[in-house]
């Protein structure tokens, strides 16, 4: 998870792009509808879907797919604004199947603790959950500005889309190597990071049948020999 967004730079940038990039502030509006939809829809689906099947094989599914929409966008470009948003629309479902999977494998991960340890330590399991999310979102948009200003981005100060588009009026202009790695940023970065959380993901080898299993155990429900004979791999 911090892997992941730790660098999610888009969120940072989302506003610049819809700037500097489409021309219209819209843009920024358009994508978090876009996001909306899609995030119903998985919601709607995520029940079906894990009665089918393991919600880790579903959560890596949907990674991949993210990582390969995501290549696919980036190499695109945004010269096209109508492929660009339904590409984005389509990733989104992949992406908020991700992003509520991702929350339910910490009470996974707290039920294989405790029974490999004898400790229950739910209490900090779901606390580093916590400071995760607080501390990739403060590390994510830092990261965004640093890259920003390595590709020679010019800071401007401007309250709303009205002062930049005076601007611009004026004849400000962003270098083209920052508008380039504006781009980088906003669609390659948050790539990467995805591209970095599968090597994590590939060494993850509990499934929902064997923690629930755990989960009897650490309960007292059935006996530690019991549930080594039912586990499907000794851990």
């Amino acid at each position: 998870y911090m892997a992941t967004d730790a660098l999610k730079t888009s969120a940072a940038t989302t506003l610049f792009v819809s700037f500097f990039l489409f021309g219209s502030e819209l843009y920024s509006i358009l994508l978090n509808l876009l996001g909306m939809v899609p995030g119903v829809i998985a919601a709607m689906l995520m029940p079906t879907l894990l009665k089918k099947y393991d919600k880790f094989k579903v959560l890596f599914l949907c990674h991949i797919v993210n990582i390969v929409l995501g290549f696919v966008i980036y190499f695109m470009g945004y010269e096209s604004k109508t492929m660009f948003m339904v590409l984005t629309c389509i990733r989104a479902l992949p992406m908020c199947i991700v992003g509520v999977l991702a929350f339910m494998f910490t009470p996974d991960c707290a039920e294989y603790g405790q029974y490999k340890s004898g400790i229950s330590a739910k209490g900090i399991t779901f606390a580093i959950q916590t400071f995760s999310v607080k501390i990739t979102g403060a590390v994510s948009s830092s990261l965004a500005m640093i890259l920003l200003g390595l590709f020679g981005w010019i800071s401007v100060e401007a309250e709303n889309f009205k002062d930049l588009e005076l601007l611009a009026a004026q004849g400000f202009t962003q270098p083209d190597s920052a508008i380039n790695g504006l781009w980088i940023v906003y669609a390659l970065v948050p790539v990467i990071g995805m591209i970095i959380s599968t090597f994590f993901y590939l060494g993850y080898k509990l499934n929902d049948k064997d923690v629930q299993i755990m989960a009897k155990c650490n309960s007292g429900e059935i006996t530690r020999e019991e549930a080594e004979k039912l586990l499907s791999r000794k851990y």
